[in-house]
């Protein structure tokens, strides 16, 4: 009886360190470049706290890596430069067709 049990444990763990070894596997460091051109922006100021703004802008950029063009649309919440990043970028390859829609915040 003893020995049924520590096989079926032992089992059971070999399955489910397999299945998180795959679900690790699908997690994929990303590394490229993009450079940025700001093409419209606007900053309203908010009178409850010394430099704090609200900031709306969109950019355009090219992505060095996959060759691609990308638009991202973001909001800032700063004060005194410092705050949360909400927004989306939308990458394109050189034909105009969507590759990518990016959420991003920080």
């Amino acid at each position: 009886m003893r020995k049924t049990v520590i096989t079926i444990i032992v089992v059971v763990l070999i399955i489910a360190l397999g299945v998180m070894n795959s679900i690790a596997q699908e997690k994929k460091k990303v590394s490229d470049t993009t450079y940025w051109f700001v093409t419209k922006t606007e900053a309203i100021k908010v009178n409850e706290a010394k430099g704090h703004i609200i900031q709306i802008s969109e950019s355009k950029g090219i992505n060095v890596g996959r060759k691609e063009l990308a638009i991202s649309r973001n909001t800032y919440d700063l004060v005194k430069g410092n705050g949360t990043l909400r927004g989306y970028s939308t990458l394109m390859g050189l034909d105009g067709k969507v590759t990518r829609n990016l959420k991003q915040e920080g």
